[in-house]
């Protein structure tokens, strides 16, 4: 199930937008990524998983021990819109 046509902006996908980075300042971290997982697979292209987990690391980003760079969540997003593009030129979406 597609929302939209071969990369056409709709009303749907602005007020998503909308609504994602306004959930990264009054949203649960988990909740906001899952969404945008969840977009990653309805939407052509959509570039905006990485531009929110850039504003996250942003916003919320620290070195830990375990990864010492504080951009965790633009290289899982990154990783997460390349899966994507691939699974879905081999699944019927």
């Amino acid at each position: 199930m597609k929302i939209e046509n071969s990369g056409k902006f709709t009303k749907q996908r602005i007020v998503l937008d909308a609504i994602l980075i306004l959930g990264v300042f009054v949203a649960p971290l988990w909740l906001v990524c899952l969404a945008a997982i969840v977009c990653l697979f309805l939407f052509d292209n959509f570039y905006e998983s990485i531009f929110l987990a850039i504003m996250i690391d942003g916003l919320y980003g620290a070195p830990s021990r375990f990864f010492p760079i504080a951009a965790i969540y633009t290289v899982t997003a990154s990783v997460l819109f390349i899966a994507a593009v691939l699974l879905k030129k081999h699944l019927r979406f």
